[in-house]
């Protein structure tokens, strides 16, 4: 009886991702197809994959972007002239675009686990389904832009998180380190994988009613680290710090043009200025966080929204 279920909940998930890959391999396909000019930050990850090529290290060192996705776009791109030789920048667009469309598929099947592992398989396919409808994020799963690539590490890692915790399985958590580590050479957000893994575990050492027994959780922990710094480590020496692209946790220092230093203090300058911490300022960047996320799902979904985020605050 219990295979039968088990048969049917996987005939059903196969059914459910279909029907969600379908619908958004063709809103791709459309967008790449009709996209005229892609973002000003796609013209930059092609340059770097150009760049890349040419002389990597030194590349990395200079430049102020993560390498992950220009390397995906690289590597497309190799993949693409092996096939049929062409270096046109068309080509490199197209393969910066296509990387994107790849991952936002990838993405979407997590995010339908995701969903089904919280509230059900028809909760997931649903909240799934009018993601891939949103207009904003579907732009982005179009253009050549790291934010699918980045998003896919991170709820992958996600997912092997609450299946590590919710089956004990030790072994998962050195997993979510390795997708923390892929997506932080994508964008260093998802360097919070590792954070929100750990203080679970070192939450399980203190709470009386702990789910996973001491040592497993040093054991976790420990993967858990070791595969975030076996990807993003090397990056991380390469740069001396642990996010350079906020120049934070910098561990050495790299000699700098005088140039650069003048226009980082006035930069510095321009921002402190900026962020002034007064009631108007707040209430205006709370107004605009809230404008985002209604344009991103289109107004239509807004109430929707608060009465799922009621109800869940309320259970």
């Amino acid at each position: 009886m219990k295979a039968a279920v088990g048969q049917s909940g996987k005939s059903r998930d196969v059914v459910n991702i279909s029907i969600l890959l379908a619908v958004a391999l063709c809103i791709g396909i459309y967008l790449i197809a009709t996209t005229g000019i892609i973002a000003k930050d796609g013209v930059t990850f092609i340059n770097y994959a150009g760049q890349l090529e040419i002389a990597p290290v030194k590349t990395m060192v200079n430049e102020f972007q993560h390498p992950g996705y220009p390397w995906l776009i690289l590597t497309a791109h190799k993949v693409a002239d092996f096939l049929h030789a062409n270096t046109s920048i068309l080509s490199w667009i197209y393969c910066g675009q296509s990387v994107t469309l790849v991952f936002r598929l990838f993405a979407i099947t997590v995010l339908y686990f995701i969903g089904k592992h919280l509230f059900g398989a028809g909760t997931g396919f649903w909240a799934t389904l009018i993601l891939i409808l949103l207009p904003k994020p579907a732009g982005y799963g179009s253009d050549a832009l790291s934010d699918w690539p980045h998003l896919c590490f991170l709820v992958a890692g996600l997912l092997l998180l609450f299946k590590g915790a919710a089956s004990k399985k030790w072994w998962m958590f050195g997993l979510a380190g390795l997708a923390a580590g892929a997506g932080y050479l994508i964008r260093p957000e998802c360097a919070q994988l590792v954070v929100l893994g750990g203080l679970w575990l070192v939450l399980q050492l203190f709470l009386s009613r702990h789910t996973m027994k001491t040592n497993k959780v040093f054991l976790a922990l420990s993967l858990l680290l070791v595969g975030f710094g076996v990807i993003a480590g090397p990056y991380m020496n390469l740069k001396s710090a642990v996010f350079p692209k906020k120049n934070v946790g910098q561990f050495a220092q790299r000699p700098r043009q005088p140039q650069v230093k003048i226009n980082n203090t006035q930069a510095a300058q321009q921002v402190a200025h900026k962020l002034q911490f007064t009631p108007s300022t707040v209430a205006k960047a709370f107004g605009k966080l809230v404008g985002n996320i209604g344009e991103t799902l289109m107004w239509f979904f807004v109430p929707a929204l608060i009465l799922g985020m009621h109800k869940w605050f309320k259970t």
